[in-house]
């Protein structure tokens, strides 16, 4: 099977990545690497204090049924409810004033 030539704009762009590939490649090396490293860690150690202790509070994610858990955080309680309300407000509007009662054969 012969394959057709290429164009010149399929050459033009391959070339193009070909070059973006080859930079890139460059941009990652091991000086690099561990530049981000210690930038990560450096951003995880700024926000420390802010960070909840999960070691000493107990997560379940599902009770013993497998149904989620209840929340213990009032403010996600809260917000829970806003949305479930939310939810409900908008499956409401969706279908006013598009359905409308079949008449019935004695009605007409």
């Amino acid at each position: 099977m012969v394959k057709a030539k290429e164009s010149r704009q399929i050459q033009k762009a391959r070339q193009k990545i070909k070059k973006q590939l080859a930079a890139a490649e460059k941009r990652i090396n091991p000086e690099a690497l561990d530049s981000m490293s210690r930038l990560i860690q450096r951003q995880i150690a700024r926000h420390s204090s802010e960070r909840i202790d999960l070691k000493n509070r107990q997560i379940t994610l599902f009770d013993e049924n497998e149904h989620p858990a209840k929340t213990e955080s009032r403010f996600i309680s809260i917000l829970m409810k806003q949305i479930k309300q939310e939810k409900i407000g908008e499956q409401d509007n969706d279908l006013e004033g598009r359905i409308t009662p079949i008449p019935e054969s004695g009605d007409q």
